[in-house]
């Protein structure tokens, strides 16, 4: 199982960041935000890592609901980020113009994620048409079948021979969309 989270840099920089951090960062955070050289950063990282382990949380058990202020995270030397509240393991990639979070319930999980990040400039301001883009990306990554959601709302692909659900995690921010999915490590073995 696992969560990600994207967050497009240059649309969370002009919906005007700072009105959020009452809302995604506790008392503490906020503090050590204003002593980050660069805030905006610190916090899209943060959001992004918030997020990812929110949605993995969710497939743990966790209830619906929007707390990002009790999501905490503390730094591990290994550069991964561990999150108590569900006891998940939360990394970071950046690349130019986004911050793709991941969360896992192990370290060695982290091995086993595929993923693709999409741009997608000319569908931006259109989620349905985004979100078919997507669907028409797990067809040609995952053979026939249809995107479902449980009463959570978590994807899951639905091949069309036979039951198996495979979970997924999606994510949309602007212009970027991604999907990824936990590859069992006997796909790695050869």
């Amino acid at each position: 199982m696992l969560g990600t989270d994207i967050v497009a840099l240059e649309q969370l920089h002009s919906n005007r960041w700072t009105r959020r951090l009452d809302k995604v960062c506790s008392l503490e955070e906020q503090k050590w935000l204003g002593q980050a050289p660069q805030p905006f950063l610190a916090f899209a990282q943060l959001w992004a890592m918030k997020e990812a382990a929110y949605k993995l949380g969710l497939r743990l058990g966790a209830p619906l609901g929007y707390y990002p202020k009790k999501i905490s995270l503390q730094a591990r030397t290994n550069g991964y980020f561990y999150c108590p509240l569900w006891g998940v393991y939360v990394s970071l990639k950046q690349a130019e113009g986004y911050f793709w979070a991941q969360a896992a319930e192990q370290l060695a999980h982290f091995s086993q994620i595929h993923y693709e990040v999409y741009h997608w400039p000319e569908l931006a301001l259109s989620p349905r048409l985004r979100s078919a883009a997507l669907r028409e990306e797990l067809v040609q990554h995952l053979g026939p079948g249809q995107l479902i959601k449980d009463k959570k709302g978590l994807p899951f692909w639905k091949e069309k021979t036979g039951s198996s659900l495979i979970p997924l995690s999606l994510s949309y921010d602007g212009p970027w969309a991604s999907w990824a999915r936990v590859v069992p490590a006997a796909a790695y073995s050869s």
